[in-house]
């Protein structure tokens, strides 16, 4: 019975054995490197998707649905291209192609964020002089 027992947990330790497994992007502990900075990216498109439709409802541009979409395109595309072109290096090319998307993405955000509020900002400053204008011409 306990050599019954001990070939089924043999098994069991084949089938758990990651130490022939790869890293997902080339090198160790690269892998929760991603995860944190895809977290971070996440949540920052979170916040100007959520900041730009609240200042322009008509100008809706859906930031999240873009990065997943980005994610779906990584792993189903991009990573088996690169690695495919380069079976050594595959892996972290497309780590630092990902990574260069997520840049392009939060600072295309980042800008326009930026010019809707200094376009906010300029219109109050406007609408400001144009109250203290015409508060001059009802005096006289």
């Amino acid at each position: 019975m306990t050599e019954i027992f001990q070939g089924l947990l043999d098994q069991f330790s084949t089938v758990l054995d990651t130490s022939m497994v790869q890293p997902l992007f080339g090198l160790k502990n690269l892998f929760w490197l991603f995860l944190v900075i895809e977290i971070v990216v996440r949540l920052y498109l979170g916040y100007a998707s959520r900041t730009l439709t609240e200042s322009d409802p008509d100008n809706h541009q859906d930031l999240v649905r873009r990065f997943w979409i980005k994610i779906v395109l990584l792993i189903f595309f991009l990573r088996p291209v690169f690695m495919a072109s380069n079976p050594d290096s595959g892996r972290y090319t497309a780590f630092l192609f990902n990574e260069l998307i997520n840049g392009f993405f939060v600072l295309s955000a980042f800008l326009r964020l930026r010019y809707i509020r200094a376009d906010e900002t300029r219109f109050e400053e406007w609408t400001e002089l144009d109250a203290a204008e015409g508060m001059m011409e009802e005096k006289p």
